[in-house]
Order: C-alpha cells, then sequence, then structure tokens
C-alpha cells in the first residue's frame, strides 16, 4: 500500500513540475543545459495519464520538470490507468534525488 502511494504522489509531483514551457508540439531533445536525464513516457499504455502530461504542456507548463516528491497536482484518472503509470514512473525515477531536472517527452 505504501508503495502505490508513494508511486501516486511521484506522479502527481512530476506532473505539478511541467510548469512554464512552450504549447505541446512534437518535442526535440535539445538544450539539455534544461535539464538532466530525458523521459520517453509510453502514451499507448498509460493514456489518460499521457492526455494530463499534453495538456498540462498545452497549458503552457513546462515539459521539464524537477523531481519534487513532496508536490502534487491533481486530476481523476481511473485507478488502473494511474497505478500503471504511477508504478512506471517510479520505476524510472527512482535512482533519481529530489532536484533532478527531467524532459517528458510524451509518444
Amino acid at each position: 500500500m505504501k508503495k502505490w502511494i508513494t508511486s501516486l504522489f511521484l506522479t502527481a509531483a512530476i506532473l505539478f513540475g511541467l510548469m512554464g514551457a512552450d504549447v505541446y508540439a512534437p518535442q526535440d531533445v535539445k538544450g539539455a543545459s534544461r535539464y538532466d536525464q530525458v523521459l520517453y513516457f509510453p502514451f499507448s499504455r498509460y493514456p489518460e495519464t499521457g492526455d494530463h502530461i499534453k495538456d498540462a504542456i498545452a497549458a503552457g507548463h513546462s515539459d521539464v520538470c524537477t523531481i519534487d516528491r513532496t508536490g502534487a497536482d491533481i486530476r481523476y484518472v481511473t485507478p488502473s490507468d494511474n497505478r500503471g503509470a504511477g508504478s512506471w514512473v517510479g520505476n524510472q525515477m527512482s535512482g533519481y534525488s529530489d532536484g533532478t531536472r527531467v524532459l517528458f517527452i510524451v509518444q
């Protein structure tokens, strides 16, 4: 249960971190000084979470986020999509510390 909650909050924290960038468009991996890592998010596996990320970027939030496990942004996503995406992102980010800047590319 604790791992699931941690994954949920990690996903929310990452989505919350999507602040301050251009409108969503296909992304190029440019401007490496803006980020430390690149994460290719599998939209086909987690479409609702992928839509949440793309909508946040389209609304002007950044495609680069800083890991902040205490922050959160909330949108209803079906439990199976949320659990899967949270687990996937949590596994991808497990080796990174708070403060790591991650470029999210939804594909």
